[in-house]
């Protein structure tokens, strides 16, 4: 009997620590430069990130596990986009210091709560934007346009693929290497750019 029950209590033991952390919506908000602690689940997130100043620099860096400091925003004036962080290796953000002359807004969102997209069909949008596919696209073809600025585009599975690297305007059909890996069966793209632009995912 005392068996038993050291057993059970073993293996209750192990499926309590194998539970993963909940991936919960977490929200900050605040007005001028902050550092704020962020306590999220382990692996890729979302954030939406709201600027409202019209004036100013606004900059939004992570500050990593390991001691690495990463740009994710730096724009000026008024900003509304979102990014994908911590979907580079072993990333983990334990901090965002924020510098805004006003009020800013952060949600830290899972990856499903992306904007969702079809492929074979456009999706269009100005800013940095994170768009969810459903299925296993061959190609993107990429359209980007307004002043000369610079723009990266990155595809993310379960491992993450900078698809392009350059300065606006910018249009060209970028191959998706093969065998890339898909997360489920669905695939992100991420878009960093200032300026408008169009996606186009295909399968053939």
């Amino acid at each position: 009997m005392l068996r038993y029950v050291i057993f059970l209590a073993i293996v209750m033991c192990s499926c309590q620590t194998s539970t993963p952390a909940p991936q919960n919506p977490i929200s900050f908000s605040g007005n001028g430069n902050t550092i704020i602690d962020v306590n999220k689940w382990t692996g890729p997130a979302i954030a939406r990130i709201s600027n409202q100043s019209s004036i100013g620099q606004f900059s939004v860096a992570s500050h990593e596990l390991d001691g690495t400091v990463r740009g994710l925003v730096d724009a000026s004036g008024q900003y509304s986009g979102s990014i994908l962080f911590d979907f580079i290796n072993d990333e983990k953000t334990i901090q965002l210091e924020v510098s805004s002359q006003e009020q800013w807004s952060i949600d830290i969102l899972p990856l499903e709560d992306a904007r969702i997209g079809s492929i074979d069909n456009p999706v269009s949008g100005s800013g940095d934007d994170v768009i969810l596919f459903e299925g296993r696209p061959v190609s993107v073809q990429v359209d980007i346009k307004g002043p000369q600025s610079k723009f990266r585009v990155w595809a993310y599975g379960t491992s993450s693929e900078l698809l392009a690297i350059g300065t606006s305007p910018y249009s060209n059909t970028i191959l998706i290497p093969i065998g890339f890996p898909t997360n489920q069966g669905k695939v992100w793209i991420y878009i960093q750019s200032l300026n408008d632009w169009t996606l186009i995912t295909k399968t053939n």
